[in-house]
């Protein structure tokens, strides 16, 4: 009887200790795709600030060093005369599986 009991308390705590590990590597990517998405976000305001013809494609080397092996960059292209779309998107790696955050818009400007 002690040891059934010993042994349904040890199923309970594995089972238990499980969905804490997956709930702290959820928490973690939570903060990593807020941080990205909010550095996307703040990087595509900067942007949109420029003068139109100063807005181009780049690679973005600041800021983001929280997240693990992440990179950025701007694309700015031009699908019609005097329109531009930009996007930002953030790359990251956690664990082996890749991230990225994405956020478009589009300018107008430049008249031709």
């Amino acid at each position: 009887m002690v040891i059934v009991s010993i042994a349904m308390l040890a199923i309970a705590l594995a089972a238990a200790a499980s969905a804490f590990i997956s709930a702290s590597r959820l928490t973690k990517h939570a903060a990593c795709m807020t941080t990205a998405g909010n550095f996307a976000e703040s990087e595509m305001e900067r942007v949109r600030s420029l003068p139109f013809d100063s807005i181009r494609t780049a690679n973005i080397t600041r800021g983001l060093t929280s997240l693990p092996r992440s990179q950025c960059a701007v694309s700015a292209i031009k699908p019609e005369p005097g329109l531009k779309e930009i996007t930002v998107t953030c790359f990251w790696v956690e664990g082996k599986i890749p991230y990225h955050a994405r956020f478009s818009t589009l300018a107008a400007g430049g008249g031709r």
